[in-house]
């Protein structure tokens, strides 16, 4: 198995401010705590609308694995397979989405899509199991 990949949107690091680890890592990745969240967690909606905004192709839908339900994504490019997309406790459009997970995949994927996403619900925290961090925002044209 690869990589494992996470991107976790800014406000939770703002749910999780009072701790100084989290204080500490926002600092690193240059991300600065305001009193007050400036975004929300972005709803499944808008994580479908980030995925079909990219220069990817998209198939997605509701899939089902050991008795937890989730939505799943895969983005392909000339027909092949360039990033998987995976979240779980969401059902419905409205769900808020705290974390995404991607299993493995092309990095310029993965970071396309975050910035669609990123207009959303601010900054996006790009989080390899390795220890890499990147923080993802969005890029108007």
């Amino acid at each position: 198995m690869g990589v494992l990949k996470f991107g976790f949107p800014e406000r939770s690091f703002y749910d999780n401010k009072e701790d100084n680890q989290t204080e500490t890592f926002a600092t690193e990745v240059g991300l600065v705590l305001a009193s007050t969240p400036p975004f929300d967690y972005p709803m499944l909606q808008q994580v479908k609308s980030a995925a079909f905004q990219t220069s990817y192709e998209v198939d997605q839908g509701m899939i089902e694995e050991n008795g937890t339900k989730k939505w799943a994504c895969s983005l392909f490019k000339n027909g092949h397979l360039k990033t998987p997309i995976y979240i779980e406790n969401v059902e419905v459009d409205t769900d808020k989405v705290t974390c995404l997970h991607f299993e493995r995949g092309d990095d310029q994927a993965i970071i396309e899509f975050l910035q669609h996403l990123s207009q959303y619900c601010g900054s996006i925290l790009l989080y390899e199991d390795t220890g890499f961090a990147k923080l993802i925002r969005h890029v108007k044209d």
